[in-house]
């Protein structure tokens, strides 16, 4: 579902890949059981996104405001990807936190062994948290002051998860690379859009490289579709 997103709506999924990092953030710094719940979660929070317009998807990407209609629409996307995800088996509660990353900041277990609900309240809280985050540096505000921006608005996003991910942010470390498409591996984050030679968009800034999109790169490289170097990184 990942690698088909990532070819319907590449910069949908550019978003998803830096989201995933996010939450991994959180959940990893939280040592939370179960946390393929929450990288799966993270994952395919987008995916939604294949019943929206382009021109929608790319009015939130640059923060633009959207009519009543077009909010409307939006927000059904969380209802359109869990709807995809439910009838899978062990995905359950992996739709359900998708289905809840926008809901209202309320009370949320951290600790102990917890119920398959309370799994998908602190999951899609911390998409919540994840997805604004993204949202807010993708428009162009540095590290700073996006996290002070959550920071200053409790009421939409929980203080513990947005203090979790800001100091395991700080542990990072980012590994800057030039490489031709032939050497490019699983895992590694494009730092620029590759776009064929007409102009097209074949994968979008910010997208975590899958096996799939690289099958696809190295066809277009064949066919002389693309050339030269990619500017990639890694964070660890």
């Amino acid at each position: 579902m990942a690698n088909i997103l990532s070819m319907v709506n590449p910069v949908a999924f550019s978003h998803s890949s830096q989201i995933k990092q996010y939450a991994h953030t959180i959940v990893n710094s939280l040592s939370l059981e179960d946390s393929w719940h929450y990288d799966l979660a993270a994952m395919l929070c987008q995916l939604g996104y294949i019943s929206l317009p382009e021109e929608l998807v790319r009015k939130v990407a640059e923060g633009e405001e959207l009519s009543q209609a077009e909010n409307q629409h939006y927000n059904s996307h969380p209802d359109m990807g869990a709807r995809l995800l439910k009838h899978i088996p062990r995905l359950e509660i992996v739709a359900d936190m998708v289905k809840r990353q926008n809901d209202d900041v309320g009370k949320i277990e951290f600790q102990g062994k917890l119920s398959n609900e309370n799994k998908a309240i602190l999951g899609g809280q911390i998409l919540r948290v994840a997805i604004a985050y993204e949202q807010l540096i993708s428009q162009g505000k540095d590290e700073k002051a996006a996290m002070d921006e959550l920071k200053d608005n409790p009421a939409n996003y929980d203080p513990i998860l947005v203090e979790t991910l800001a100091l395991g942010s700080q542990n990072r470390k980012v590994e800057v690379m030039t490489l031709p498409i032939d050497k490019l591996e699983p895992g590694l984050i494009l730092d620029q859009p590759i776009k064929t030679e007409a102009g097209t968009l074949l994968v979008a800034k910010g997208q975590t490289l899958s096996q799939a999109v690289l099958f696809r790169l190295l066809a277009a490289q064949e066919s002389g579709v693309v050339s030269g170097l990619v500017r990639v990184f890694k964070v660890t």
